[in-house]
């Protein structure tokens, strides 16, 4: 007894592997449904494996039995993985039940070091971009809009206050890049998905262009460029006497602790470390939310 399958990768073998070593990586395969690997790759063939200029081709409709996944589909896929110049995927298609969820059963495999990378374009581009939105509640630019600014940022305010009191959460520098429209839209929307996981349903989230988090060492720049114009104007004024060298001297150090200022607060913000925090357990909206 068992069920018809289809075994499907593709996977790019490592410089001076050869092709013994791949025909060996793939013996349970080729034995437990009894074909050969091939040079070439032919779409008429029902079960196909072939080493075509480097690239390992695996495309084959079998009868598999239940301990199939166990004993040949895993331990194949492990050992192509082992000779294999970068991550693959590799899918055992269940071609006998209708259930999306049980039907395919995807491996990745491949040197250890890639499969993170590997994972991460996978998520990147199956993420659907396009349907991520500014919650109702939003306050501030429409998303369209503040995808046309070099810099975007998102802040956020409770429920119950006025959005001047907002606080930036995500800021975005496109500054000096070469990106088309399409991809500031892609970018503003991953932006908007982000500020949304920040605020949960306690914030209220308030888009508008500007550099963000940066605002705080402006606004810090913007006070020690006061406090030289103060001086300075007290210096023309006279002060009652003609300036002396330690009148200059106090205008260095009030320009020196300005600028000190301006980098410790842009230092800090762009280091803050949060302390760590107890988990907090999932609560039944959090348990009951759509996947994806």
């Amino acid at each position: 007894m068992g069920y018809d399958a289809r075994v499907t990768f593709e996977a790019t073998i490592r410089e001076g592997v050869t092709r013994q070593a791949v025909e060996a990586a793939l013996k349970p395969l080729l034995d437990d449904s009894e074909f050969d690997l091939l040079d070439r790759d032919d779409p008429m063939e029902e079960k196909l494996a072939a080493l075509v200029d480097g690239i390992l081709i695996v495309r084959a409709d079998i009868s598999a039995g239940y301990d199939f996944y166990d004993h040949v589909f895993l331990p194949v896929v492990e050992a192509v993985g082992a000779i294999a110049e970068d991550a693959f995927e590799a899918t055992l298609e269940n071609q006998d039940t209708g259930d999306a969820e049980e039907r395919y059963t995807t491996v990745i495999a491949g040197p250890a070091h890639l499969i993170p990378e590997y994972k991460t374009r996978m998520a990147r581009w199956s993420l659907p971009v396009e349907d991520i939105a500014l919650p109702l509640s939003a306050r501030g630019w429409p998303l369209e809009d503040i995808a046309t600014r070099e810099c975007m940022t998102i802040a956020a305010f409770p429920k119950g206050e006025h959005h001047t009191d907002a606080v930036t959460r995500v800021s975005v520098d496109l500054l000096g890049l070469d990106l088309d429209q399409a991809r500031r839209n892609r970018i503003a929307r991953l932006a908007v998905l982000l500020a949304r996981e920040i605020a949960g349903e306690d914030l209220i989230l308030h888009p508008r262009p500007g550099y963000g988090a940066a605002e705080r060492a402006l606004d810090a720049a913007g006070e020690a460029m006061r406090a030289l114009n103060h001086f300075d104007a007290g210096l023309n004024a006279g002060m009652g006497r003609p300036p002396e060298g330690a009148d200059y001297e106090a205008l260095l150090q009030i320009a020196k602790s300005g600028i000190e200022r301006v980098r410790d607060e842009a230092v800090s913000r762009s280091n803050a470390i949060v302390a760590p925090t107890a988990e907090a357990e999932p609560t039944i909206e959090q348990a009951n939310a759509p996947r994806g």
